[in-house]
């Protein structure tokens, strides 16, 4: 290499501050396109992506394939308001561009993972005012392995995630000199971000506190323009509900409504410990031995968290201090308002943590040398468990896709193309969004219809331990017209194959 290159080479590409960041998305593309192309389907993706499929196609936000539902949620097989609609919105026009699909629609969600990251170093460059601790926080997110996991999933989180932290990053970017546009673009983002998902309130909590922290006193009349975005997405939404006010409140209601009363934060203070003490950090049943190693990124987390939270110094000199009410904030409004048990909604949080974590180990490496050696081996540590966790679970042969595709195969090898097939929604994309499989775990019991072909897994399965304790006389029913009405065939992993008698 000639000195020329090399000096091209060192000060455009290395030190260069947006090949930086570019560096970061890679590596992030990188790992969460191993994921998308080799994670396991499951039933939330299929029953969220039948919502879109329908819009696309035949101009309606029905979900039809999850079958049992329709017992709890009325009209969800032509309406969906157990949730906010817009993802569906944008995924019909993304099926629009790059046709249908379970890739296409994990391919959206990583879009908005990309969007995470770059808000994440926009967020940290406006509080702490240093590149590289921004770079540092940025790393940290786009190898995080529980953002990799929903960055490449089909649900709604990440689009939420995405747009909620990029409203609170163009806040705080624009304030300085164009407080105006800070104000008015970030609670559009806000709107959309609550659209998405009801967890976009997090954000607009989040939003307000910043401005009245901040800028209270430049406050007038041109910002009431902020109410805007909340005007226009109301009213959209609102003309989408009184299509069908009482399935409005069946469905949206009763799913949020409910989580709200059962998982009050004041009467179960722990609830909220159960999204970290999970397999998402490994932790719980679920866990492999290897898996447990995830549990030092936990530690990393909340020993940076309190060490902000106790270290005085170290939040006046980096100006902190708002991370910490950002993140406690997060964390209480998730615990009132959101399911305790969800692993998604760890997006929320991860980037805050991953702030705070950045500051701290920038922190130590300024203060002695012995400091600087353990921050830059736990930062290495951290980023390597991280990105390993992503490739040693999706480079060696991953058994639990290997047996949903060998199901798959086997499956089309036997079905004739008029055979109705009862399956969790997940076998939607390889057989068909159009009536071809139907996702009831009454196997038919309670409906109209005979399935030719039944495929059971592990979420029946649970689904079956739960009415062996609720409802046992239904089970046995269950149990029974299963082995009266069909031949158990094949048992690929934890797929059981049956074929109908008839």
């Amino acid at each position: 290499m000639s000195r020329w290159q090399s000096h091209i080479f060192t000060n455009m590409l290395l030190k260069n501050p947006g090949a930086q960041i570019v560096y970061i998305a890679l590596a992030y593309t990188t790992l969460v396109s191993l994921s998308i192309i080799n994670k396991q389907p499951w039933f939330d993706e299929g029953g969220y992506a039948n919502p879109a499929y329908n819009l696309l196609k035949f101009g309606h936000l029905g979900m039809p394939i999850l079958y049992s539902q329709l017992e709890v949620w009325p009209r969800s097989d032509y309406l969906t308001y157990h949730t906010t609609p817009l993802s569906f919105v944008f995924q019909a026009g993304w099926y629009a561009l790059f046709d249908f699909g379970l890739y296409q629609m994990r391919a959206l969600s990583a879009v908005f993972g990309l969007l995470l990251i770059f808000s994440t170093y926009f967020i940290t460059r406006a509080i702490i005012k240093n590149h590289f601790i921004s770079l540092i926080a940025a790393l940290i997110v786009s190898t995080d392995y529980n953002i990799i996991i929903w960055a490449s999933d089909g649900r709604m989180d990440m689009m939420c995630s995405g747009l909620g932290f990029s409203a609170i990053a163009v806040y705080l970017t624009l304030r300085k000199n164009r407080l105006n546009l800070a104000i008015i673009l970030s609670q559009f983002l806000i709107v959309l971000s609550g659209l998405t998902h009801p967890a976009g309130i997090l954000y607009a909590f989040s939003v307000w506190v910043l401005i009245f922290s901040c800028d209270a006193k430049k406050l007038n009349f041109i910002h009431l323009l902020a109410l805007v975005p909340y005007v226009a997405g109301g009213l959209g939404w609102g003309l989408y509900i009184i299509q069908d006010l009482e399935a409005f409140k069946n469905q949206f209601l009763g799913n949020y409504g409910q989580n709200a009363r059962h998982n009050l934060f004041l009467s179960q203070p722990f609830l909220e410990l159960k999204r970290y003490l999970s397999p998402a950090f490994g932790l719980g049943d679920e866990s492999t031995k290897l898996s447990t190693l995830k549990v030092i990124q936990l530690v990393a987390y909340w020993g940076a968290f309190i060490l902000m939270l106790s270290w005085k110094r170290l939040r006046v000199e980096n100006n902190s201090s708002i991370l910490l009410v950002l993140l406690i904030l997060h964390i209480l409004l998730m615990a009132i308002l959101l399911s305790g048990t969800h692993l998604s909604y760890l997006v929320h949080v991860i980037p805050l943590y991953a702030i705070i974590l950045a500051t701290v180990l920038c922190h130590l490496y300024k203060k002695h040398s012995y400091l600087k050696t353990i921050s830059i081996f736990a930062l290495g540590l951290l980023i390597c468990l991280q990105s390993l966790g992503t490739i040693t679970k999706y480079s060696i042969k991953n058994s639990a896709q290997s047996h949903y595709n060998d199901t798959v195969v086997f499956v089309n090898n036997i079905r004739k193309p008029s055979d109705l097939i009862v399956a969790s929604s997940e076998f939607g994309f390889p057989f068909g969004f159009e009536g071809e499989v139907i996702d009831d775990y009454y196997l038919g019991t309670k409906g109209e219809f005979f399935g030719d072909i039944v495929i059971l897994n592990d979420g029946y399965r649970k689904l079956y331990d739960y009415l062996s304790q609720s409802e046992p006389t239904e089970l046995k029913n269950i149990m029974s017209f299963l082995n009266e009405k069909y031949f158990h065939i094949n048992k690929i992993g934890k797929y059981d194959i049956y074929i109908s008698k008839k």
